[in-house]
């Protein structure tokens, strides 16, 4: 009998195409279905065979039905696509062939013909249906398609939870997090238990700048989920970032609790206890995270600047160096270096023992003369004279003919020897003119090169003093190197009229010691609604000492990190005054671009390092420009004039010299 079915169907097909015998191949059809006990299909055919007209897309559908029964997938599809190509918007139609592809394993045809379905017919499918598109489409890349597909499913059931969530995923892709929050809010109002949508809501709000608010949440997921990982890292990271020291304390101590084998939960508490100035705890928790990932860089560089602090000099140097071999562009860590070898050397015959150690434990059996060399002239390049010495005389002894590692060796010593002679010349000129506020910065900036930094301090507050900048001696503020105090007069004049406005907002790019930060907080931002962010790669332990003297630590934002990265995030004409310090040639355009449409009208944007003779002038060390640091200069001030060129219909330069102060047209559009 199954034969017969398998004529039938092959004659129906054939009158179905020719249009001839249509009404005798169904009745036929009909009669054998009947016979096979499969009544209802049996109904169906003698009910066609009696349409006078016939709906062909109708037959064409049936025919396909027959065809997927018996498996035969490529006339079934034939079939399934005439009914298309007839009638379009034959939704069962569409569903048919989405389930053959998904059985054939062609998920991409499935997913156009199963959205086609439920496109064409919405009410036709379920809820769960729509939902389910919504998934295969996100899987696929399909974004708006899958928007629409939930909200398909919302129209259907709009207490559908999950497709609320999945929205509020994908606005959150889509940085329109405005809509992430409303749709995590309604998933919280169906399902208050879900973890996972307190986390999304807490991130959405925190891309908002809304800092109490993701708290919050963040705090109210770990109440109902004290186990949740997740919940506890989101908190501990927005609370490291909102220097909430204390807190964050409890939360990694937490996490170490909850995986005692994760090196970050390790890492993160001995950032916020380095930040604590908890040095001993930090360098035994870097050590901790060291001993669980031995290869990642952070927490080494780190666990150098806890130990700089604890004045270890020999396992900085130890330290450091491995950071090196990680790391060989991290700018920082040769500062450190250089200064943790400055101070080792001041002890009896401190560099010939030095030399010594690391003769007896050479650094590299490998490439030994590299690494010397490249960490000499890192060092040279800093002003580090004894640590470029103790690595070039590590390189001759490595190979005692080279003549890279020779020449270099004397020129470090030759440089040694100038500074020693430019510090004696400078303490002579200071005798005999003790009001000149240059030969004081310039002196404190000699003696921070050579680790003398208690009177580097002192000689810094006296030029501070001198320029009236009496809250240096009574706040006790600690800085060294002194780019500042010759901008004092410059600043007071141009930026004076500001002092004392209500809601002033700074923004600080490069931050140092804080030097300028504390002084714009004593002068200028003086309102209690006053604020200031500071970007910088990482901050120094003695900023955030100077900005705690200051007694303004709450109108101070600290965001570390890339400061393009936050850049790219303000909104328009938000800052009265910005000031660039940072010297990353490299990004220099886009950088003061970005602060450009982030400054108010008539608001006022100050870069450092523009006119060619700066650092020559500020060190006193007329060496520099055989060093190149005139071309750096050069450089420096050839992009700020293509800056300028671009903006010019909207800026005043309001100073120019070594620095550049330029104000925005009040009339400049946002």
């Amino acid at each position: 009998m199954l034969g017969y079915l398998d004529q039938a169907i092959a004659d129906f097909d054939h009158a179905l195409w020719t249009g001839q015998g249509v009404v005798s191949a169904c009745q036929t059809l009909g009669n054998i279905l009947q016979a096979l006990g499969r009544f209802d299909e049996s109904v169906d055919w003698h009910a066609r065979a009696t349409q006078t007209s016939g709906n062909r897309a109708e037959l064409f559908s049936g025919l396909g039905t027959l065809y997927a029964q018996q498996q035969r997938w490529d006339e079934a599809i034939a079939a399934y696509r005439q009914t298309l190509k007839l009638q379009p918007t034959h939704a069962e139609t569409c569903w048919n062939l989405a389930n053959i592809y998904a059985l054939l394993n062609q998920p991409v045809e499935a997913l156009e013909y199963r959205h086609r379905a439920l496109k064409q017919s919405p009410r036709w499918a379920t809820c769960q249906s729509h939902f389910s598109l919504g998934n295969d489409l996100m899987a696929n890349h399909q974004i708006e398609a899958a928007i629409a597909a939930y909200h398909r499913a919302l129209n259907l059931e709009a207490s559908f939870a999950p497709a609320h969530y999945n929205l509020a995923v994908i606005f959150s892709n889509q940085k329109n997090y405005e809509a992430a929050i409303a749709s995590y809010h309604r998933v919280l109002e169906l399902e208050p238990d879900r973890i996972e949508a307190y986390l999304g809501l807490g991130q959405a709000l925190e891309q908002q700048n809304q800092w109490q608010e993701a708290l919050t949440w963040y705090r109210q997921a770990i109440e109902l989920a004290p186990e949740s990982v997740a919940a506890h890292y989101a908190l501990g990271q927005l609370l490291l970032c909102q220097e909430l020291w204390n807190e964050s304390l409890v939360i990694y101590r937490r996490l170490i609790e909850l995986q005692p084998a994760d090196f970050k939960a390790y890492f993160h508490l001995g950032f916020a206890l380095l930040n604590q100035r908890q040095y001993a705890q930090a360098t035994a928790a870097f050590r901790h995270a060291i001993d669980r990932a031995p290869t990642q860089p952070e927490p080494y560089y780190y666990l150098t600047r806890a130990l700089f602090e604890q004045q270890q000099w020999m396992e900085v140097i130890s330290t450091a160096l491995h950071v090196i071999r990680q790391q060989p562009n991290c700018s920082d860590i040769y500062r450190l270096l250089g200064h943790a070898i400055q101070q080792q050397s001041r002890q009896p015959r401190g560099l010939h023992k030095l030399i010594a150690h690391y003769r007896q434990s050479p650094l590299s059996s490998e490439h030994g003369l590299t690494f010397y060399l490249h960490v000499g002239d890192r060092l040279l390049k800093q002003r580090q004279f004894n640590g470029a010495i103790l690595f070039y005389r590590l390189a001759v002894w490595h190979q005692p003919e080279n003549e890279i590692a020779a020449t270099n060796l004397k020129r470090a010593f030759a440089k040694r020897k100038q500074l020693e002679k430019t510090i004696a010349t400078r303490r002579q000129q200071l005798t005999e003119n003790p009001h000149q506020i240059k030969l004081y910065s310039q002196l404190s900036n000699l003696l921070t090169e050579c680790g003398d930094l208690d009177e580097a301090i002192a000689l810094s507050d006296r030029a501070n003093l001198l320029q009236r900048w009496r809250h240096v001696s009574e706040k006790h503020y600690e800085f060294t190197w002194d780019w500042f105090s010759h901008r004092i007069p410059i600043w007071q004049e141009h930026l004076g009229h500001l002092a004392h406005q209500h809601g002033l907002q700074a923004l600080e790019l490069g931050c140092w010691e804080g030097r300028s930060t504390c002084w714009l907080l004593d002068h200028i931002l003086t309102s209690h609604d006053s604020r200031i962010v500071c970007l910088d790669w990482t901050f120094q332990a003695r900023f955030d000492l100077n900005i705690d003297r200051s007694d303004e630590r709450t109108k101070v934002t600290k965001r570390s990190g890339n400061p393009l990265t936050h850049l790219a995030t303000l909104p328009p004409a938000t800052y009265d005054l910005i000031h660039v310090g940072s010297d990353d040639l490299a990004t220099l355009q886009q950088r003061l671009a970005l602060c450009w449409q982030a400054l108010k009208p008539n608001g006022i944007l100050l870069v450092d390092e523009y006119c060619q003779g700066y650092l020559i002038d500020d060190s006193g060390n007329p060496e520099n420009v055989r060093d190149g640091i005139d071309q750096h200069n050069q450089h420096f001030k050839a992009t700020i004039d293509r800056v300028l060129i671009l903006i010019a219909t909207e800026a005043k330069i309001l100073y120019q010299n070594r620095q550049i102060l330029i104000q925005k047209s009040l009339h400049s559009v946002p």
